[in-house]
This record gives structure tokens, C-alpha cells and sequence, in this order.
């Protein structure tokens, strides 16, 4: 797996062996990227990984000049596989947190890009999102995008709504907005 675009292009980004970490598909992330191209003023962008595996999602957006990268996982294995994977590049505008979507405490910081990707067929990505609105973690106008399987059934929280889904392979994406902040 390979960073796409920005100051990393090329640079590997480790995954450990075996199916406890699932990292998104290039194609996806490419997508992904390719949606956020226009909508990001990437320099003054606060960037949250939301189970971020092994950290590419957030390297990408290192890569392309985001100002601060927020790493969070519930598993300390895939902090760190991000960990590694941002020494490597002599990265150090992050933080890794270790925290359970569904349970977070309070937000230090609130994030104007979050992308939510949690293992597949878990139901965590509405726990996450109300988690993160009622902890303070999403900043006003925040762009929000989950990854799921496509057999995921996907419903939005009270407070969200589901704006795009589109599939890429066995995987889908959605684009997600906060009605209210409360």
C-alpha cells in the first residue's frame, strides 16, 4: 500500500500480516481524496482518523498538507502500526489516541475533516458519529465520510444525515452531515 498524492507519493505504509487490520483499498482512498480535492483548505485543516487502522487515511491527508492529523483507534496494535508508519516520515503534527468510538470523552480539539472507518459489519459507524457530536469532536461545517461494507445497513443518527453513498468494490462510502450542533 502506497500514499497516493502530496509530499509522500510513493512512500509505503506498513500493514501487519494477517486480517486484523483492514486498510482501505487504494481505489477508495483515491475517491476519497479526489472528493475532498475542493472542499479542503488543507493548511487549516484539523484531520481525525476514526479507527484508523494503520494510519493511512490521516497520512494521506499529512501528505497533502493537512495541519494537524488526530489518530484514533481502540486497538493499541493498529497505534502502532500509525506510529511506525509516521516515523518513517518524520511526521509529527498528530496525536494518537487510544478510545472506543462509542465512548469518547471529551474533545481537546474539534475536527473539520473526520473519516470514520470501522471494522466491517459492526454497526459502530452510527455509535461513532453520535459519540462524536455529543463529545464535542466535530467542528462546525466538518466534513464527515464513514467506509462500510456494502452489506452494512447504515442508518444516520438523530442530528446526521446521509448526503452521497457510493460503492467502491465490497466497500461503500458515505458522506454524512450534522444537522445540529448540540
Amino acid at each position: 500500500m502506497r500514499i497516493i498524492a502530496g509530499k509522500y507519493k510513493g512512500r509505503k505504509i506498513e500493514c501487519p500480516p494477517g486480517d486484523k487490520i483492514r486498510p482501505s483499498s487504494d481505489m477508495l482512498r483515491g475517491a476519497v481524496f479526489n472528493i475532498l480535492q475542493f472542499n479542503v483548505d488543507w493548511e487549516n485543516a484539523n484531520v481525525l482518523d476514526v479507527c484508523c487502522g494503520t494510519g493511512a487515511f490521516g497520512i494521506e491527508a499529512l501528505s497533502r498538507g493537512a495541519k494537524f492529523v488526530g489518530f484514533m483507534d481502540s486497538s493499541r496494535e493498529s497505534l502502532d502500526v500509525t506510529k511506525h508508519n509516521l516515523t518513517k516520515l518524520n511526521e509529527d503534527k498528530f496525536e494518537l489516541m487510544l478510545n472506543a468510538v462509542e465512548a469518547l470523552p471529551l474533545a481537546r480539539k474539534q475536527y473539520d475533516v473526520i473519516y470514520v472507518d470501522p471494522p466491517y459489519l459492526t454497526g459502530l459507524v452510527p455509535k461513532a458519529l453520535k459519540s462524536l457530536r455529543e463529545k464535542n469532536w466535530i467542528a462546525p461545517n466538518a466534513i464527515i465520510l464513514a467506509e462500510a461494507s456494502e452489506r452494512d445497513k447504515i442508518a444516520a443518527p438523530e442530528g446526521f444525515e446521509i448526503k452521497n453513498e457510493r460503492r467502491y468494490g465490497n466497500s461503500k462510502l458515505l458522506k454524512i452531515e450534522l444537522l445540529t450542533q448540540s
